[in-house]
């Protein structure tokens, strides 16, 4: 059953609840796909999920396509249009020194999807060799509401996130302000900045011009996602030289209605579309195939009361092992591995890849626990999954060689079993 509800309806996702709810009290059977519409109640029901779990799927519109352009598994769009990778010597393995950046133009409801799927997904062993982190910059004229908004929904995540805020005065002087990590929450590989201004003012073109001059320092991504389709469609095709000629990759939220090849020219030839409504739930089959070969490896490894099949597994505990799969991809690429017509070739693996792309997913993982809500153990606490607390929220140096251990054989067994 799908209960997709009425696009217009005042509470849609709360009556789309609901509707799954009286299912499955009368028949606990049944497959239900619930759409919910709103990025923030999304995930609240990927942190707690309803009572009844074992035949619950949600699946969202902008969580749908934002997977699918920045992991894009079946490499539809092709490498060029990676964040990560730009030609066989321009790329994370080759540039390690490189920081990886994405500038997601518009906080809606898409923009925000991106971005939070861009801190789930995007890490590499740049951090740990050169302590570079991935960035993800955000613009919007009513980013000091959204921010906030934004920032509060994931409170744990942000206090361990370094996020700057940018803005001008009515006199042009640009003002900064940036939040305080103490040492010891100091340990993300993503940071985030926040910027107040039109899409299309001044200052901002002038930090793309900077920005797409700038191919030394960073892997420049852009992606308009403003509720104004048309918008989009328009401001991408007016932004500095510098941005075209670094064939900076630049993704624009439209509708299908739009013809792709409008304005069709080699200046545009780096612009990709995105966003049409008939996307399929089952584009996303082999990552959930792949989520659950983690969850399987798991059980292999460590049986015992922690040892679950996919359906019993919480939302949350689902949602873990689905972004540990999502990420496989960016760390194959941060060792010069590729997935590529099904296969993971040139993943030579050693000790030292091995370990290093370990240390890694725990940084991912970090990332993925304090963005779902969990935080980290205060002094005589200990883990406790049911409130949203874990030990193992710490810098990798700091966790047992068993736990560390863990991440090595999920990653070498998942990549295992991708061969297969």
């Amino acid at each position: 059953i799908y209960i997709i509800g009425e696009e217009s309806e005042s509470n849609h996702d709360l009556r789309n609840m609901e509707c799954y709810n009286k299912i499955s009290r009368h028949n606990d059977k049944i497959d239900c796909f619930v759409y919910l519409q709103k990025q923030d109640f999304f995930n609240l029901v990927a942190q707690y999920g309803p009572e009844k779990i074992e035949h619950f799927h949600m699946f969202n519109y902008e969580e749908f396509w934002s997977r699918k352009v920045l992991v894009d598994v079946n490499d539809e769009y092709g490498l060029k249009t990676k964040l990560d990778y730009r030609s066989e010597d321009d790329n994370i393995a080759k540039c390690p020194e490189k920081q990886v950046h994405l500038v997601v133009m518009g906080m809606s409801e898409m923009g925000e999807a991106l971005a939070r799927e861009a801190a789930f997904v995007a890490h590499y062993p740049n951090f740990i060799t050169h302590n570079i982190r991935t960035k993800i910059t955000c613009v919007d004229p009513d980013m000091e509401r959204k921010m906030k908004s934004f920032v509060g929904r994931h409170q744990t995540f942000f206090q361990h996130c370094h996020y700057t805020c940018r803005w001008w005065d009515e006199v042009g002087e640009e003002k900064t302000c940036q939040n305080t990590i103490d040492e010891k929450n100091d340990f993300l590989d993503i940071e985030f900045e926040f910027i107040e201004t039109d899409v299309m003012d001044y200052h901002v073109l002038q930090l793309l011009k900077d920005w797409g001059n700038d191919t030394a320092s960073q892997f420049l991504n852009i992606a308009f996602c403003q509720d104004d389709r048309e918008a989009n469609f328009r401001n991408s095709r007016r932004l500095p030289t510098e941005v075209y000629k670094s064939q900076t990759p630049i993704w624009v939220y439209i509708d299908n209605c739009f013809n792709s090849n409008a304005l069709k020219h080699e200046r545009f030839c780096a612009i990709r579309h995105f966003g049409s409504p008939n996307i399929s739930i089952e584009d996303n089959a082999i990552e959930l195939k792949w989520a659950k070969c983690v969850n399987s490896v798991y059980n292999d490894f460590w049986p015992g009361p922690k040892a679950k099949e996919w359906d019993d597994r919480s939302i949350s505990e689902r949602w873990s092992n689905l972004y540990n799969a999502l990420s496989l991809p960016f760390k194959l690429r941060g060792i010069g591995a590729t997935y590529t017509n099904g296969k993971i070739v040139n993943a030579h693996l050693n000790d030292e890849t091995i370990n290093l792309l370990g240390e890694v997913e725990h940084n991912r993982w970090n990332a993925e626990k304090l963005l779902l809500g969990f935080r980290p153990t205060a002094i005589g606490e200990g883990t406790d999954r049911d409130n949203f607390i874990h030990s193992d929220i710490r810098p990798n140096a700091e966790l047992s060689e068993d736990t560390k251990d863990k991440d090595r054989k999920l990653l070498t067994c998942l990549i295992d079993a991708v061969n297969r």
